[in-house]
């Protein structure tokens, strides 16, 4: 059942076009972070999977449902539009509620396994004699060395100036 804005060749063409771009675009955003790099442009679409996949579906029933001549290249066009629904459906499968739990459920749920064993029970010591702004200027430290030299010494700077006696 084709619809009166599919029957008009100008704007069954604009419509056709505007479906391309939309497609096109839904593609290169499923593409792109299959790139192994780590600039923020590229793994930017990892996170927007969701929005990916409606917006992709929505292209391809709209181009399905309304544009009847199909030759090889708008058929290959919608196989890759559907093999990038397949893949983001794929990528987010293990976060729905479909897929199996990967972590048990816990059978005890008292307040000390919620607390921990030493959480308020034991005082926590520091080097020094220190107390917890001691953790602050750590912290405060690791993050100006790691400006102003190497990012590898911010993890050394918290690790020596944090210890804990069980």
């Amino acid at each position: 059942m084709s619809g009166r804005v599919a029957r008009h060749p100008l704007l069954r063409n604009q419509m056709e076009i505007a479906l391309v771009i939309i497609g096109s675009l839904m593609i290169a955003a499923t593409a792109i972070p299959l790139v192994r790099a780590d600039a923020w442009w590229i793994r930017l679409f990892d996170f927007p999977r969701m929005q990916i996949t409606f917006v992709a579906a929505a292209a391809l029933a709209v181009y399905v449902l309304f544009i009847r001549d199909l030759g090889i290249v708008e058929i290959i066009f919608l196989a890759t539009l559907a093999l990038s629904l397949i893949y983001q459906g794929y990528m987010m499968f293990p976060y729905t509620p479909l897929a199996r739990k990967q972590v048990e459920q816990s059978v005890n749920h008292t307040e000390e396994t919620i607390k921990g064993d030493n959480q308020g029970s034991r005082p926590r010591y520091y080097p020094d004699g220190g107390d917890e702004s001691m953790v602050a200027r750590a912290v405060e430290g690791a993050r100006v060395h790691a400006f102003l030299h190497r990012p590898s010494a911010a993890g050394e700077y918290i690790r020596n100036a944090l210890v804990f006696q069980a």
